[in-house]
């Protein structure tokens, strides 16, 4: 849809209070959708959107963190919605942060997923890294990737989440195990995404520390023990000490997934607390 900003690509369901959904590195709309279905409330008014450079959304749209905050006040003011509430996954994080700074009054919930909260340095990829990025960042490599996880889940499910514990705990819960697959085939279509990546991957390195002693808004971070992100939940809940950390022990960087029928509950029970009442 049109906004003062630029064009945005979003997907919407439920109805009530509005909640916005802001994806991480080399997703869209398609990997907040992932999210939503996992919360499943359709007491919300879930809004999922692709950020600026990937899939529909134009990277002019906004470039920067406080570019992209600017732009989801804009979808919100093209809907006649009024306040939202705010879940930053990973390298959507820092959208998330500068939208509960930018607009504290339009904000009245944020809820940090594995989410990053400081400069990340650009460091040289492993080969490993190199490897991995032939598949995932090119379409041919790309529908490989998405063919052999369509074909033998079980097999490539692993690569995702190594840890045997956390393995079998989502291939024996169907809605877990269907989580993981959506959110692998929310990589299709590479070079549609992969300008907003690029983009992402600079801005994060760059970026200034964020004043995060100054949000007000009801904030609930949750990381796991074994995410590299970790520090990143911990500085935030150190810098905001009213803010709700919830630090899963052992869990990486799937942590949602994998623990979503504890932490589920949790967040809907914190957005469900923190509705605004006009």
């Amino acid at each position: 849809t049109h906004t003062e900003k630029g064009e945005i690509e979003f997907s919407i369901s439920g109805e009530g209070p509005t909640i916005v959904i802001l994806h991480g590195l080399q997703g869209g709309y398609d990997q907040g959708v992932v999210t939503s279905n996992l919360l499943n409330d359709k007491n919300f008014n879930i809004i999922s959107v692709s950020r600026p450079g990937y899939l529909r959304t134009p990277l002019d749209t906004g470039t920067s963190f406080e570019e992209q905050a600017d732009a989801v006040a804009a979808l919100l003011d093209a809907l006649n919605i009024d306040k939202a509430a705010v879940i930053g996954q990973s390298i959507g994080g820092p959208i998330a942060i500068q939208f509960a700074l930018r607009y504290p009054e339009r904000c009245w919930s944020l809820v940090l997923i594995s989410a990053i909260t400081m400069p990340k340095p650009v460091e040289p990829a492993s080969m490993t890294e190199k490897l991995l990025s032939l598949l995932v960042d090119s379409d041919f490599g790309n529908w490989i990737m998405l063919t052999l996880v369509n074909t033998w889940p079980d097999k490539m499910i692993p690569l995702v989440i190594p840890d045997p514990k956390h393995l079998q705990i989502v291939l024996d819960d169907p809605v877990k195990k269907r989580s993981i697959i959506e959110s692998a085939q929310s990589l299709a279509l590479a070079s549609k995404r992969k300008v907003g990546e690029e983009n992402d991957i600079k801005q994060v390195s760059t970026m200034d520390q964020m004043p995060l002693e100054r949000i007000k808004t009801p904030s609930l971070i949750i990381s796991g023990s074994g995410d590299d992100l970790k520090e990143d939940a911990i500085n935030f809940n150190n810098q905001n000490p009213s803010s709700e950390l919830i630090l899963i022990e052992g869990g990486d960087h799937s942590t949602f997934t994998v623990f979503s029928d504890s932490l589920v509950p949790l967040v809907l029970e914190f957005l469900h607390s923190h509705v605004p009442t006009h």
